[in-house]
């Protein structure tokens, strides 16, 4: 089957012109999504992810990691939530486009699995999320290119093995 939340997610993220606000668990982007979200940030678009501090999994969390520190670069703002494991699988875009559901922002969910996500487009459900990612941002480090920079050599070798894996994840 066709990739169609991936490519619905990437279209959406291509047209934004203000903010998008992804939230996940895993995040293990194709290389398509993480053009979208590259070429967004570069046009001047707030762009904003949330993921767990701490993963379920240490070999996805340091995967999601190693793919962290060219976003930050470029200025997406990460946000490494420190209260718990963060497992909503939200975006907003531009304050009215709403994507919920099952779709974590990995190859998995994209390609594999069967996954769903209601698109809802509503001032009010984007208002609650940005509220609701507002909140959980206060209770999260930022993650910047220093952050990357200061982790041991063996975590971060460590990260590039399972960056390696990403397809399996």
């Amino acid at each position: 089957t066709p990739p169609h939340i991936m490519e619905s997610m990437i279209l959406s993220i291509s047209a934004a012109q203000k903010s998008v606000q992804l939230c996940t668990p895993y995040f293990i982007p194709t290389d398509s999504f993480k053009t979208a979200l590259l070429i967004a940030v570069s046009k001047g678009v707030d762009v904003s992810l949330m993921i767990p501090s701490k993963g379920d999994s240490a070999v996805v969390q340091a995967a999601s990691l190693s793919f962290l520190k060219p976003f930050v670069q470029r200025g997406m703002n990460v946000y490494l939530y420190e209260k718990g494991f963060i497992h909503a699988k939200t975006i907003c875009i531009d304050g009215i486009l709403n994507y919920i559901g099952t779709t974590n922002l990995d190859s998995r969910s994209f390609l594999i699995n069967f996954e769903l996500s209601t698109v809802i487009l509503d001032k009010n459900i984007a208002q609650q999320l940005t509220c609701q990612f507002k909140k959980d941002a206060s209770l999260s480090r930022i993650f910047t290119a220093e952050t990357w920079k200061n982790e041991k050599w063996y975590y971060k070798a460590f990260a590039s093995i399972c960056r390696l894996l990403a397809p399996l994840l």
